[in-house]
């Protein structure tokens, strides 16, 4: 599979980590580069990455879109399975890893767009009504998060790695490696993120 984007971003490394998960092979083609950016501009009409180039030569985008395929082409692998369903517990868990995953990409993309907000070599901005409101959507989402860790660190109560923690580990080590979010202030929240970068699925998938 060929795979547009970069290391730093969180969604790329959602794919990549499922991929290796899958033990699928992935080329990362760098949209930094005049080749990389010239591709995600004729692929995808929104031209953000992640985007994916299937080895049957379909061309997918969004990392939700590209994982959903992936595990429905694949299989779940080593991960924790979650899909829809008609059994009512199984749905409770897919209705939980769907919140889950609302409320990480609610602090994530607010991260983010603060992030870019910022005129190039300056601080953060705080000041600006817009830029607060997105800071203080990092701050009551990662608020909610945190609380959905139990006292074994696990995300809701649930074993094993699946998509939300993949999610939560990629949020976390953006937000650690860019200073977007104090992580290391929020013990339950660190340690969960230096414990699943232990995981072989996920070692060394961190931005850089």
């Amino acid at each position: 599979m060929l795979l547009l984007g970069t290391v730093t971003s969180p969604y790329v490394r959602r794919v990549r980590v499922v991929a290796r998960a899958l033990g699928l092979p992935v080329t990362l083609l760098d949209t930094r580069s005049p080749e990389g950016a010239a591709e995600l501009r004729r692929l995808s009409p929104v031209g953000k990455v992640p985007v994916a180039v299937f080895d049957d030569g379909r061309v997918v985008w969004d990392s939700a879109v590209i994982n959903r395929a992936l595990t429905r082409i694949h299989g779940w692998g080593s991960l924790r399975p979650s899909g829809p369903t008609l059994d009512h517990q199984l749905l409770d868990h897919q209705l939980l890893d769907d919140q889950l995953m609302v409320g990480i990409d609610g602090a994530l993309d607010a991260a983010i767009n603060r992030f870019y907000l910022r005129a190039p070599g300056e601080p953060l901005l705080d000041d600006h009504p817009y830029v607060e409101k997105q800071q203080q959507r990092v701050i009551t989402a990662m608020a909610w998060v945190e609380q959905q860790l139990d006292d074994q660190g696990r995300l809701a109560g649930r074993p094993g790695l699946g998509l939300p923690e993949i999610a939560l580990v990629s949020a976390l080590g953006w937000m650690r490696f860019r200073a977007t979010f104090p992580v290391d202030e929020h013990p339950p929240l660190a340690a969960f993120l230096d414990r699943h970068e232990r995981d072989a699925r996920i070692e060394g998938t961190g931005p850089r």
